[in-house]
């Protein structure tokens, strides 16, 4: 019976437990031994390595040594986290790691001003020519009804009349329709009742939402033909320099109000500078060519310069 206890000298039953003597013959209440499998679950812990085993293994199942040899015992480079699991030390040594890449960002981030140079002054000058001619195109209808050319005055202005050559259906754009439903899972909390045991449970259900697809729209098309500005690529010429001092653009004449010029420019500056110890260069680009002012060739800049390398700002000095 539970709470009590029966004497194994004499065979008195039911003494209470408190009592560890038999109130009969005397006898102490026998302890029982644990069993042998129990013995198995006490753990030795490796002077060398520091893996705990039971007490049936003879050997460290972790690093093959006999506690019992007499042998020059080498703590593991990890000895200090020898208390800790597996899984601890890989926190542990994630963490750092983060810790390190996160330090490294901010460095990398921190911008400090160094002195440098103008090393050249580019420029980059395009002319091209447009001649006013005959083309073939096309557009959505409806189109505008122009019946006669204007023709453009000292190359300006111009509108080509409107000849159309044919019209038709083409693809102009895709729409999106409901062609139907699909089945959508998702999750739902649990009612009230079963929460109360697990605040986290979820169900899986399914439900029906709307299919879109995806159809072609057409529209009607026209060819025609028209008069309109043609750049002419055998007449486009283009001059470059690494001097504004030697800035100029190439001589394209137009030839009468049929034609006309266009001119296009780039311009630009390299600083020259020293980051950590190493050369580097760093091309500005400029608006107009009047700004070549502020950067004459040789004069001095201030480039703003992240630790990694990237040049925030460059400011004349």
């Amino acid at each position: 019976m539970f709470g009590h206890w029966t004497c194994s000298a004499c065979g008195r039953e039911s003494i209470p437990e408190q009592d560890t003597l038999c109130p009969r013959c005397g006898d102490p209440r026998a302890i029982p031994q644990p069993a042998a499998d129990q013995y198995q679950q006490v753990a030795w812990r490796c002077m060398s390595c520091g893996a705990r085993n039971s007490m049936q293994d003879t050997i460290c199942t972790s690093c093959n040594i006999d506690p019992d040899d007499e042998v020059e015992w080498k703590p593991n480079r990890l000895a200090g986290f020898s208390g800790l699991k597996r899984f601890q030390k890989v926190l542990l040594i994630g963490a750092g790691v983060l810790v390190c890449l996160f330090l490294y960002w901010i460095w990398s981030l921190r911008v400090h001003g160094v002195t440098g140079k103008v090393s050249a002054q580019n420029w980059s000058h395009t002319v091209h020519l447009y001649r006013w001619q005959p083309v073939q195109t096309g557009d959505w209808a409806p189109l505008p009804i122009r019946d006669e050319e204007v023709l453009p005055v000292a190359g300006k202005g111009g509108a080509g009349r409107i000849e159309v050559t044919k019209c038709y259906q083409k693809h102009s754009h895709y729409e999106q329709y409901q062609c139907g439903y699909r089945t959508e899972f998702y999750n739902e909390k649990c009612d009230y009742h079963r929460r109360q045991n697990n605040p986290n449970c979820t169900e899986l259900k399914t439900r029906e939402v709307p299919k879109y697809c995806d159809r072609s729209i057409k529209a009607e098309w026209c060819d025609y033909n028209t008069q309109d500005w043609v750049r002419d690529e055998t007449r486009t010429q283009t001059a470059t320099g690494t001097d504004a001092a030697t800035m100029r653009w190439p001589e394209v004449e137009s030839q009468g109000d049929l034609e006309k010029i266009e001119k296009v420019g780039h311009w630009s500056v390299e600083v020259s500078y020293r980051h950590r110890g190493q050369s580097q260069t760093h091309r500005v680009s400029l608006r107009k060519p009047e700004q070549f002012d502020r950067w004459p060739l040789g004069g001095a800049v201030i480039v703003r310069v992240e630790n990694r390398g990237t040049v925030r700002s460059v400011r004349p000095k």
